[in-house]
């Protein structure tokens, strides 16, 4: 119900442990991290690493299935929203070079996509005449500093904002 986690400190070798959790926090030693209220409000899954003298594991933690009877369902009117809605899906998250972002249900509307920096700074900023249900966007961050970029998407009246991580 707060959000937080502990990664584990100890195991493997002994060398230092980094973890990284998409969405919520970059490679870190700090094994103290918190998941926001709006990452708990969408349950979905959590890819969380785990990096040791270089070798690198990664694990799916199902936050929905976690949480199972502790939460409680949101408004229909969300839920409504979600199967009419703009969809937005990053594929290759994280990432070292490429991630596709894939658009869904946008009734035919123009559709404007945003890359932007942690500071700010847009990198990208696309507006596409999309006309079938379903289109796909590819976007090239080989050349940017590791950390949380932002990927803002938007048709009419709605949008999504959508973290990606580059590693």
């Amino acid at each position: 119900s707060t959000g937080d986690i502990r990664f584990n400190t100890s195991g493997g070798n002994g060398g230092t442990v980094e973890y990284m959790a998409v969405g919520i926090t970059g490679w870190t030693t700090n094994p103290n991290q918190r998941v926001e209220a709006g990452l708990r409000q969408d349950a979905k899954p959590i890819t969380i690493m785990a990096r040791q003298n270089g070798q690198t594991v990664s694990y799916v933690f199902d936050l929905k299935a976690a949480c199972a009877g502790r939460t409680r369902e949101a408004a229909s009117a969300a839920n409504a929203d979600e199967l009419t809605g703009l969809q937005v899906r990053v594929m290759g998250n994280p990432t070292d070079g490429q991630v596709t972002v894939e658009v869904t249900r946008v009734n035919e509307q123009a559709v404007r996509l945003r890359l932007i920096t942690g500071n700010g700074r847009v990198l990208e900023s696309l507006l596409m005449n999309q006309t079938e249900p379903t289109a796909q966007y590819l976007f090239d961050v080989s050349r940017e500093a590791a950390g949380v970029l932002l990927l803002q998407v938007g048709n009419g009246g709605q949008q999504k904002t959508v973290k990606v991580l580059k590693y």
